[in-house]
């Protein structure tokens, strides 16, 4: 009964929404169960992913948005070389590593990578909206930075975009900005100021107070400073070529020895979520390119990018954004609304908290017949009625208890809750029906031998591989002086994206900064990270 009334709920939701929607020459694209269906194994992680440096670093060319709220209580860090906090927009920092780091500034009189690249005109028009209009001038002659810290003090409703979508490459991680929102697929990844003026001139009409993002770190564009929030402390940052400290605490760039380090192991924490409750997430809120009828988002099967699709699509999408922003807002700007009754987050963790470690251990740790018939059995018993005697009858029936077992109490609220749901169930048929073909090659017969478990394996590494999990990634158990290593925009290498391992400060602090050893794109070099790219950005 729960199973017919979630579904005559999901049934309803989509009804209602699609009929109730303002007739447009776009009605026919539109998101759609098939789209769902098709795409189940990315919107699934997209879900697992989301809120999380870990997933979101892997799977950084995020497709989606969602509505988040931080809640009063959340201290955030902002980091700059002004000697005086911002009005707004600004970025603010969740880990103080990570707003310290901005707030370092470069040694005097060194060039900006960010300004190198731009013609002098953008230079300008992406300096002066902070300098002049927020921000007294600042100069070579303060070789400080300056470090602030704000408290929450009413719910801040954002945008949050998956994926690494602070990322200033040419790999996707900005499509949804440019290409989806603010609709000019041409900018530059460089355009940080006027980004962030554009995307506040978007989303504080829809009652919103800014985006969030990830890069290495999460952060937040805040539209304007004196809303919701108060500065609770400030402060001058040490700089050890100048206040005292040791020759041997600068590094040849002129940096402070172990930021690095100290930026990955801080971020590196936050793997899992940035905790504590510091964001909420309204999942019923998700507007994703996965949903959508008739879109190749992987083209010849790469990275997923919006590049190719066309304007009145783009504006499709970006407007069912704006109207689920404004169901959840009112257009208030002072919090969401939080209608999503699914935690669609915690019904995915416990899929693959339930299924990740055996399906990898089947695939790959398994050698005999008997550990594979009880490590199958282990996993399917629940599920399988022995009272029914027809053996198909049996597995059919099963299958179907297995892939609606983690989301019998799911209703949707939504028309998206019910695109998620779909998907969700099509990830988790798919898991069941894999391990009950798997399943078949012993339960009839006591005699199944090698054979058997290497049929068996390769069915369940070919399910693997289907659905992707970002958990079979993470590294064993690293040593206190150690990192689990993964690119985090803008430090990483291509090895490291397709085997993330463990690596000490003196690894990580050197580098890998050869063109044809860095992961993200376009390249860089360290002298060009100490305080050239990050604060040239932001602050």
């Amino acid at each position: 009964m729960a199973s017919l009334a979630r579904l005559t709920s999901a049934g309803l939701v989509a009804l209602a929404t699609l009929s109730s929607a303002t007739p447009t020459p776009n009605n026919a694209f539109r998101p759609s169960h098939d789209a769902a269906r098709r795409n189940a194994y990315d919107i699934f992680n997209a879900i697992h992913s989301a809120m999380r440096q870990w997933g979101s670093s892997l799977n950084h060319n995020g497709m989606s948005s969602f509505v988040v709220t931080i809640p009063p209580g959340v201290l955030l860090h902002h980091g700059t070389r002004q000697p005086q906090g911002p009005k707004g927009p600004e970025w603010l920092a969740f880990e103080v590593e990570h707003a310290e780091l901005l707030a370092h500034p470069r040694p005097p009189h060194t060039p900006s990578l960010l300004f190198d690249q731009q013609p002098e005109q953008q230079q300008q028009q992406q300096q002066q909206p902070i300098s002049s209009q927020h921000q007294p001038e600042s100069t070579d002659d303060d070789p400080h930075g300056y470090l602030f810290s704000y408290l929450t003090t009413s719910p801040i409703p954002l945008l949050y975009l998956d994926g690494t979508s602070a990322g200033s490459t040419d790999m996707g991680t900005l499509d949804t900005q440019d290409i989806l929102l603010r609709l000019s697929p041409n900018s530059s990844i460089w355009d940080e100021y006027p980004r962030a003026f554009d995307l506040c001139d978007i989303v504080t009409p829809w009652g919103l107070q800014g985006i969030l993002r990830m890069e290495a770190g999460f952060e937040v564009i805040k539209c304007d400073f004196a809303q919701g929030m108060e500065m609770v402390s400030g402060k001058g940052m040490r700089r050890p070529d100048v206040d005292g400290g040791l020759e041997s605490e600068v590094d040849v760039d002129g940096g402070r020895k172990g930021w690095m380090f100290a930026l990955v192991r801080a971020v590196g924490q936050r793997f899992g979520g940035v905790g504590a409750g510091r964001v909420r997430v309204d999942w019923g809120s998700m507007v994703s390119a996965w949903f959508w009828e008739g879109l190749d988002l992987r083209g010849s099967g790469g990275l997923p990018r919006l590049v190719g699709i066309g304007g009145k699509e783009l504006r499709a999408i970006r407007g069912r954004v704006e109207e689920v922003v404004r169901e959840r807002t009112g257009g208030k700007g002072t919090g969401g609304n939080n209608v999503g009754a699914v935690d669609w987050q915690g019904v995915v963790d416990m899929v693959v908290s339930r299924y990740a470690d055996r399906l990898r251990y089947m695939a790959e740790g398994v050698h005999d017949a008997e550990t594979m018939r009880i490590e199958l059995n282990g996993a399917l018993n629940t599920h399988i009625d022995y009272s029914i005697q027809d053996t198909e009858t049996r597995s059919e029936a099963a299958i179907d208890r297995c892939s609606g077992f983690y989301t019998l109490g799911a209703m949707p609220q939504t028309l998206e809750d019910g695109l998620i749901l779909t998907a969700v169930e099509t990830a988790t048929r798919d898991i069941c029906s894999t391990l009950f073909e798997a399943r078949n090659l012993f339960a009839e017969d006591p005699t199944a031998n090698d054979n058997a478990v290497a049929s068996a394996q390769e069915i369940i590494q070919q399910l693997m591989n289907r659905l992707k999990w970002t958990e079979w990634k993470k590294c064993p158990a690293c040593g206190l002086d150690e990192v689990c290593w993964a690119p985090l925009w803008p430090l990483g290498d291509k090895q490291s994206h397709e085997r993330p391992n463990c690596r000490n400060a003196s690894v990580i602090d050197k580098g890998w900064w050869e063109p044809d050893t860095q992961y993200w794109q376009p390249a860089m070099q360290k002298k060009d990270m100490w305080g050239t790219v990050m604060p040239g950005r932001r602050g």
